[in-house]
Formats: C-alpha cells, structure tokens, sequence
C-alpha cells in the first residue's frame, strides 16, 4: 500500500516483486478481495506444484514398469524359443530311435529291439516331463493354475514321490529315502506339492553318480514357531558351482547339466519349483559345492495364515 500512484512508481513495485499494487486511500471490501484472490492463486500453484510431482512420479513409475515387462516379455521369447529347440530335438531323436527300432524288428534282432525299445521310452518320459513342466509353468505365468491348498500329510505326499522315482534310482543303484514323521504335516495345493518334489527328488536322482545317496528331510525351523516347514532334498552328487547357483532361478539365463547317466534336462524345472514354492507363500534356496552334492531347501506353511 502506498500513496505513489504514478504508473512507473506501480510498475517499479511489480518489478521489485510485489504481487499487487494498492494506493491510499483505500476501501477494506477491496483489499479482502485482492487478499483472498491472492491466496486462491497461491494455494491453486501449490496444488498445481503437487499434482505435477504426482504426475512426474507416476510417470517415472510407469516407466519403469514398462521397461521391466518388455525385459520380461524378451526374456520369455528367448526361453520359449530355447524350449522349442530342445522339443524338435528331443522329436527329431524320438523319430530316429522309432526309424532304427522299425529296420530293427524286421531284422528280428531282439537284444537290440529291446535296448532300442527302452531308449524309446526314457525319450518319451523325458519329453512327457517337459510338456508338464511347461504346462504348469505358462499357466503360473499367465495366472489360471489351480489353486486348491488344504492340510496334507507330508510323510504320504514325499513317499508318493519317491516311489515314482525309484526305478530310475535302482538303475544307477542310487539309495533314495526320506525321514520324514508320520504326524508332520503343511498347508498347501496337493498338484502344485508333488509338481515341487518330484521334480527336486528326479534331480537328486539325474546329477547323483551310481552307488550315490539322495534324501529328503523337513524340520521346523527353530524361529518359527511351527509356522512353517523346511523340506530338504539332498543329494552326494557332482554339484554346483557357486557362481551358477543363481542361474537356477533366472528366466533369461538358462543353465542346463546333463546329468551323471547322460539324462538331458530342459533347465524349465527349478524355475517351476520356484514360482510354485512362493505361490505357496513358501521360499527355496540352493546349497551345493562340486563334487560332493546340493541340497534344495524350501518352505511350505503349516496353516492357512
């Protein structure tokens, strides 16, 4: 407020910094009008100051997510693209093995049918395998797969498991057992359950050299208070270095070992168990050092909460 009302005293005011420019005398109405007007402009720029930072962070946000899904998606296209391969070669050798067996029988070479017949069979389990594998996996990853979690036995659900596994275990007169009680017991999906161990339990058995152990153990973790198990599945067999541990799990870095009878492997199997064991609100980790085996520990709650 001033008494200067010459035009360059109100435009040397307006570039002092003044936000308005009153001259004496005055009426109040008006200046509670100029006052009031100032702070609705004042208040609209913080507003506006706010929404921008939002709209900055969102933005930045969206970004982000955007570039993980595309690093995701081009992940995905490269293992899918991986998993085709290794299906037209495993096709490519179930046609040779069936071509051979074929020229074979009309030989009437028996020893040789026989031999050629088992190969046939190994080839087609292990293509069955992956197709599973992979079933599971997209339908995880594209949200669909069953989820139906209630109270299972763990002692009866491992001995189903092992009992799938144990003529591949007595071909390589691998010692395959568990010690687990008859009363413990885990909160989980049955499928899903047996998806983890029959895929953890043939790994002990594919990377354990003839003669060797596999075992399967659970305890409660001391912390816990019961409100989780641990499983354990160990085997005495060639293990893994430390460096490719973390390779287990990664979708665009896909570690493959064939396996100590010369077993293939589709590298799909642990990135399953792994997507399955959080689904199940669990985790899972690896232990291992070459030459002297792994052990894959993972958690299964004990209740529904």
């Amino acid at each position: 407020m001033t008494a200067l009302s010459e035009t360059v005293d109100k435009v040397r005011g307006f570039y002092m910094g003044a936000s308005d420019y009153i001259t004496k005398p005055f009426q109040q109405e008006e200046v509670l009008v100029r006052l009031t007007t100032h702070l609705t402009i004042q208040r609209q720029k913080k507003e506006l100051a706010a929404l921008n930072a939002k709209f900055f962070k969102t933005n930045t946000e969206l970004y982000e997510a955007n570039r993980r899904l595309s690093e995701s998606n081009a992940a995905k296209d490269k293992f899918f693209s991986v998993i085709a391969a290794d299906m037209r070669s495993l096709f490519f050798y179930l046609l040779n093995l069936s071509d051979s067996l074929a020229d074979t029988a009309s030989g009437c070479d028996c020893k040789n049918i026989e031999e050629l017949a088992w190969s046939v069979r190994d080839s087609v389990r292990q293509a069955y395998h992956l197709m599973e594998n992979l079933l599971h996996w997209s339908k995880v990853q594209i949200g669909v797969a069953e989820f139906q979690p209630r109270k299972l036995n763990l002692h009866e659900v491992i001995s189903k498991n092992i009992l799938l596994m144990t003529d591949m275990a007595k071909q390589k007169e691998i010692d395959l057992s568990h010690t687990i009680g008859s009363d413990m017991s885990v909160y989980a999906d049955p499928n899903m359950t047996d998806t983890i161990l029959f895929n953890l339990i043939s790994n002990a058995v594919k990377f354990t050299h003839k003669g060797g152990e596999a075992e399967v153990t659970a305890r409660f973790p001391d912390s816990d208070e019961k409100k989780f198990v641990e499983i354990a599945v160990s085997d005495t067999g060639i293990g893994i270095r430390g460096s490719d541990i973390p390779k287990l799990f990664r979708l665009n870095e896909k570690f493959k070992k064939l396996g100590t009878a010369g077993e293939k492997g589709s590298g799909l199997g642990l990135l399953l168990c792994k997507e399955l064991v959080e689904t199940l609100r669990g985790k899972i980790w690896v232990e291992s050092e070459v030459g002297k085996g792994t052990t894959v520990r993972f958690t299964l709650p004990c209740t529904a909460k």
